[in-house]
């Protein structure tokens, strides 16, 4: 991962740590909790403070634990 920023990367290391959490139900500090424990994040500062970032983090995740193929083009843009 590079930074916060980096959001397919963040995403799979969530998705790789916590496979099985609620991504859609999960309250903003319980994501940043996750964020933080994350390994190789100490340099990154703080979490981005945004509903932009949490959707972008969410998506990315979201995106990792899909293993197949979209239905429609919508979800092909995840």
């Amino acid at each position: 991962m590079n930074g916060w920023t980096d959001y397919l990367a963040v995403g799979k290391a969530l998705q790789e740590r916590w496979p099985d959490v609620d991504v859609v139900g999960l309250d903003n500090g319980a994501l940043g909790e996750k964020l933080l424990s994350l390994p190789g994040t100490d340099g990154f500062g703080a979490i981005p403070d945004s509903a932009d970032f949490v959707f972008a983090v969410k998506t990315a995740w979201l995106k990792a634990r899909r293993s197949d193929e979209p239905d429609t083009p919508v979800e092909a843009l995840l």
